[in-house]
């Protein structure tokens, strides 16, 4: 049986970094062009050339970023009680009013924006694809029932999940937009969620991090705990192919999930075992990891307005 080593490898420039002084709150890399984006809480989104690694524009918003994610041509930015949309295709943005203080987290799908607040609300907006002049994102509804603020939300299996710094995790219908169930778990807040296989993954302040599965029942259960020894900031994951190829009765991809702690590092697991596999040290916390989907790339935004650049491989060997 062969052995699977982890790989990591860092694109030159590795670091990216032009006089930001204040925390990285998102990456964006669109599908569309050769640009990444990056939004900071000293109110700049910094366009940088991913070939060169150099910055070729600055946009200066005027006021703190909180988070930050795109979709399609789009990029979202979460302000205090705004969400700007730019459509960075079109250079053309809209403002999407409506949220009460920060808006903390964001995510996209089945044509909708989903913004969670610190005031605990989820406000909802439908992009309208044909609208030409007008602003394409419409208000749809206010999803409330978090006590404290949303932190982290994330979409899969046509649902929409949701933590909070109360401790909790409520799953929401898609379509429908109803809260399905509220779980509490953790001890400390949820900072970040996701979905991998048929499982939700959830991290937490008290220093774990939690696969969630479904009972025969159709409640959300916990069906594993990794302890970590710092609070867990952040979580990505990407599915890596083994290099060169296995034999066909051998896995070809492998799961990898990357884990921001509050010590500065970022830890590297092999799912399901949860085996560590690497580790990378940041200057300050890490709270922004971006994952170019199917290419092993990711980078990492730290409070000192760093983005660490990086790819991942796997090789398999005899």
């Amino acid at each position: 049986m062969g052995l699977i080593d982890l790989v990591i490898s860092f694109h030159l420039p590795a670091l990216l970094n032009s006089f930001i002084i204040l925390a990285i709150t998102g990456i964006a890399l669109p599908s569309i062009g050769d640009n990444l984006y990056s939004g900071s809480k000293d109110g700049t989104l910094r366009v940088w050339n991913c070939h060169t690694g150099l910055c070729e524009r600055v946009i200066n918003l005027g006021a703190e970023i909180f988070s930050m994610i795109h979709e399609g041509p789009w990029i979202f930015m979460g302000f205090q009680n705004l969400v700007k949309a730019w459509n960075c295709q079109k250079d053309v943005g809209f403002n999407l009013d409506g949220p009460i203080g920060q808006v903390c987290v964001m995510d996209f799908g089945d044509d909708k924006l989903f913004a969670g607040t610190e005031s605990g609300q989820i406000l909802v907006w439908k992009l309208n694809s044909e609208s030409e002049t007008d602003n394409p994102f419409q208000p749809e509804i206010a999803l409330e029932g978090h006590t404290n603020g949303v932190v982290c939300i994330t979409i899969g299996y046509k649902m929409l999940y949701s933590g909070s710094t109360d401790g909790t995790i409520k799953q929401w219908d898609l379509d429908t937009l109803q809260c399905l169930r509220t779980v509490k778990r953790h001890s400390s807040a949820v900072m970040s969620l996701a979905c991998w296989n048929n499982y939700l993954v959830s991290c937490s302040l008290d220093g774990t991090i939690k696969a969630w599965d479904y009972t025969q029942e159709g409640d959300l259960e916990v069906c594993y705990t990794h302890e970590e020894e710092q609070g867990v900031l952040a979580l990505g994951g990407m599915n890596i192919p083994v290099m060169p190829m296995p034999m066909p009765n051998q896995d070809q991809r492998r799961d990898i999930l990357l884990c921001s702690r509050d010590d500065h590092s970022v830890h590297l697991y092999e799912l399901p075992s949860f085996e560590k596999k690497g580790q990378i040290v940041a200057r300050q916390e890490a709270r922004s990891i971006h994952i170019q989907d199917g290419t092993g790339v990711f980078f990492i935004g730290d409070a000192t307005g760093i983005i660490t650049v990086g790819k991942i491989t796997q090789v398999y060997s005899d």
